[in-house]
């Protein structure tokens, strides 16, 4: 689908701002979309670097840019914006960074002092009674408008949420219910749990202390169960209130602590179970099942460390194949406070997604971004104990796939995932068919611009 002349492939501007700013218009359509794929692809990731001259020295401090692709009858329309928040606002209107490592140390600390920190919503989009909401790491969720993608401000849930608001939701099909996480630092670090019943208002399920003011990025669901495993990524508390250093120097690992495991019951959340095993880290689950005898079955992406550094360089080629995750499977042992882990795939990869009828339950394919350096996207079969991947041509990096249901069976979706060409400068949504993922795209919808670097999606049919 992509031949093209031997040009010099360009990653800069996946690191570089958003060259324009846009309402939905059409997209130049490469091979043929299905007919019967209706609904829109939004995404979210960094894409505001540089304001008034001043570069942030983190990936993850940019602000966020929202992308969207609207398809229906084979067609499709494009949209993407940065996300305007408060905290952005103040600064354009003063005329220089006043947050984070784009601004002068004593600027900074002056806004830290004063309480006002600066929500950058740029990690991942949510869909939530009727309303799109871009999330991150450690800030309230921003809303946007799903039309226009203009930044409406940012929400509290009706007042729910205390304090953070994660960027991963997760949602329990059999309960018909979706649950997140956020936590509030100070003299203890709370971990706040929240429940979204649809149709009804949120709810906090408990607030669990805990021993150190920790990094914590994603947790597990099951239908009976969440899983959190509180790795040793501690905040550096006197570099933080003083505004020292960049983001990835307010961590330090410390693995003599090990990593924290936390359950907690869903029909009784105020008994959470907790052990600590060896230290490791795991940016992304994949899924969870609890079993019989006191025993949970987690499937997750793992790491054996967090590094911060590692995921900000910015270079012409990805992270070495042996930095990059693997997945593992673990059996969590609640009565002996156990964990133990063995390696399902010896191929690196990131960002999994199982078919949306089996999220928190029990899927046997799982969707992810493969290998450092093709940055491809794999269907694994765990049980045939084999994958199905396509390689793509050298010039593109793929990002995570969101798998859109077609039917009933597991391959049976379409995998949309966000392409860049680094010949063209360019980046579309390409479409995959999940029962011959090997064969690539079998069309692609292209802006006619860079779409920054990019995180997660989120599917509204």
């Amino acid at each position: 689908m992509n031949a093209q002349a031997k040009l010099p492939a360009d990653w800069r501007p996946l690191n570089n701002n958003l060259s324009r700013g846009h309402g939905f218009e059409p997209l130049r359509i490469e091979g043929r979309l299905p007919e019967g794929l209706h609904g829109t692809l939004y995404r979210n990731g960094p894409g505001l670097f540089e304001l008034h001259g001043k570069r942030l020295r983190h990936a993850f401090e940019a602000d966020g840019v929202i992308s969207a692709v609207r398809f229906g009858g084979g067609a499709a329309q494009g949209a993407a914006r940065v996300v305007e928040t408060d905290g952005l606002k103040r600064e354009r209107a003063a005329g220089r960074r006043l947050y984070g490592s784009g601004a002068p140390w004593l600027t900074r600390l002056y806004h830290q002092l004063k309480g006002e920190s600066r929500n950058p919503a740029n990690t991942s989009v949510f869909w939530h009674g009727g309303q799109l909401l871009a999330l991150c790491e450690a800030g309230l969720p921003t809303v946007l408008h799903p039309e226009t993608l203009e930044t409406l401000g940012e929400t509290t849930l009706d007042g729910a949420l205390l304090g953070a608001f994660s960027a991963h939701p997760h949602r329990v099909n059999a309960r018909r219910t979706t649950y997140n996480f956020g936590l509030r630092y100070g003299r203890v670090t709370t971990l706040d749990v929240y429940a979204m019943p649809d149709g009804e208002p949120v709810k906090r399920l408990c607030a669990i202390p805990l021993d150190a003011p920790v990094m914590l990025h994603d947790f597990i669901v099951t239908e009976g169960h969440l899983v959190f495993f509180v790795s040793p990524a501690v905040v550096q508390v006197f570099k933080a209130m003083l505004a020292l250093g960049d983001l990835a120097s307010l961590f330090k690992w410390e693995p003599e602590r090990g990593t924290e495991v936390i359950v907690v019951p869903i029909d009784a959340p105020d008994q959470p179970r907790r052990f600590t095993t060896e230290a490791f880290w795991c940016f992304h689950p994949v899924q969870g099942v609890s079993l019989a005898n006191e025993q949970i079955q987690v499937d997750y992406v793992r790491y054996p460390k967090l590094n911060l550094n590692e995921l900000a360089k910015e270079t012409d080629d990805v992270s070495a194949e042996s930095d990059a995750g693997r997945i593992h499977r673990a059996t969590l042992n609640l009565a002996a406070g156990t964990l133990s882990s063995e390696e399902l795939w010896d191929q690196g990869c990131e960002f999994p997604r199982v078919h949306p009828d089996r999220e928190g339950g029990t899927a046997e394919r799982i969707w992810t971004v493969w290998g450092a350096k093709e940055q491809g996207i794999a269907r694994l079969d765990w049980r045939e104990g084999r994958h199905r991947g396509w390689v793509p041509p050298s010039h593109w990096r793929c990002s995570e796939p969101v798998p859109v249901k077609r039917g009933p069976e597991e391959q049976d979706v379409w995998a949309l995932t966000l392409i860049y060409d680094g010949h063209q400068q360019v980046s579309g949504v390409g479409v995959l068919d999940g029962e011959r993922p090997e064969d690539g795209p079998v069309g692609v919808a292209w802006f006619d611009h860079a779409v920054p670097e990019t995180y997660h999606g989120a599917w509204v049919g």
